[in-house]
């Protein structure tokens, strides 16, 4: 079983099976979203998430027209988001990930995206 958590705590969850491409992503927005040069994130089928702590634990933000990110309403931690043109999907924040089982990360894409965008303080 893969589980994970916000930095506090206040919100947990599990995922089922592990599977599905895991991207990075280094358009501006997700920077500015995730506080970093880029966002490490996995698609992971719905059916595969189970939160395990009360929804009210969670606040939601509509940061574009259909696509809605879910972050921990005590240390506002982000933990995955949705679009609502792929509603059997979700995009998992992989820094969340607190245990991860026995899946074989040498089978799962990896990918880069947007690197026009890369900040220039990354480097190569």
């Amino acid at each position: 079983m893969t589980k994970g958590s916000c930095l506090c705590g206040a919100v947990t969850y599990e995922l089922t099976q592990f599977e599905g491409s895991i991207i990075f992503c280094h358009f501006h927005f997700c920077q500015k979203a995730n506080g970093t040069a880029f966002s490490a994130n996995a698609m992971i089928p719905r059916d595969n998430f189970h939160l395990l702590t009360d929804e009210d634990n969670l606040v939601a933000y509509e940061s574009s027209p259909g696509k809605t990110r879910y972050f921990c309403a005590t240390c506002f931690n982000p933990i995955w988001h949705e679009k609502a043109d792929q509603p059997e999907l979700i995009t998992l924040r992989l820094g969340s990930l607190d245990q991860v089982d026995d899946t074989n990360f040498d089978n799962i894409e990896r990918k880069h995206t947007n690197l026009e965008s890369q900040p220039a303080w990354l480097g190569d």
